[in-house]
């Protein structure tokens, strides 16, 4: 199984755009960005809400 790690491509278990991992957090938390109509957007998220992508 491949890990997540910084630059990773996962999408949220619910769905939705590809995002890309920035920042992989020591607590289980990892920082993902993505563009939506050309506007940069980043959150933290668990990482037990992603999966690699497709």
């Amino acid at each position: 199984m491949t890990e997540i790690a910084p630059g990773s491509l996962v999408t949220l278990k619910s769905g939705g755009p590809k995002l890309t991992v920035e920042v992989v957090h020591s607590d289980q938390k990892v920082s993902v960005s993505w563009f939506v109509n050309n506007e940069y957007q980043f959150v933290t998220i668990p990482v037990v809400a992603v999966h690699l992508a497709q």
